[in-house]
């Protein structure tokens, strides 16, 4: 899944050697790797939404036009009091809602979840009302990343659970 979400240009390393696949993902990592997935123009989303994220600020200016685009799309909404939180990590929930919304509204994927059952994971009683089709939602195209059983609904999400993700969601979803 590694090697997947790299030769795709979907992930870049943390370094010219490195991947850190036990790092957390971040907000502005998630989105940038969704707008590389559609391809996006980053030219074309120069303004910001959000007080907290600004091509000028050196520490988040990589993420910024994917952080527009993505919020013009609809895939993530902020944190409130005008802020998108860029560096707040990402929960394995979140990631599920954003890749529903992606499937929903780029990639034109049925994302209805009319009767899918989420009986077969452990703790799905943590995983919020807000998240629940898009944890539903991955369940039905078989792109659930769980252990033992769990998903694990409000820990962070790792880059190589992302990758795994994006992996799953390319071949079962994309049918790339």
């Amino acid at each position: 899944a590694v090697e997947f979400v790299y030769e795709n240009g979907l992930f870049k390393g943390t370094s010219a050697t490195e991947f850190e696949p036990e790092t957390t993902m971040t907000r502005a990592m998630f989105v940038t790797v969704l707008g590389r997935l559609a391809g996006i123009n980053e030219m074309l989303y120069s303004g910001t939404s959000f007080t907290d994220v600004s091509k000028y600020d050196q520490q988040i200016a990589w993420a910024a036009p994917y952080i527009e685009w993505a919020v013009q799309k609809g895939l993530p909404n902020g944190t409130g009091n005008g802020k998108f939180s860029p560096n707040d990590p990402i929960t394995h929930q979140q990631m599920y809602l954003f890749m529903q919304r992606y499937a929903e509204k780029i990639a034109n994927v049925d994302t209805s979840t009319t009767g899918v059952s989420l009986s077969k994971i452990t703790d799905a009683g943590q995983i919020a009302d807000w998240a629940e089709d898009g944890v539903k939602f991955a369940s039905k195209y078989g792109i659930l990343i769980t252990s033992g059983g769990k998903l694990t609904p409000t820990e962070n999400a790792l880059r190589c659970e992302l990758a795994m993700l994006l992996h799953g969601f390319c071949v079962k979803v994309l049918g790339q």
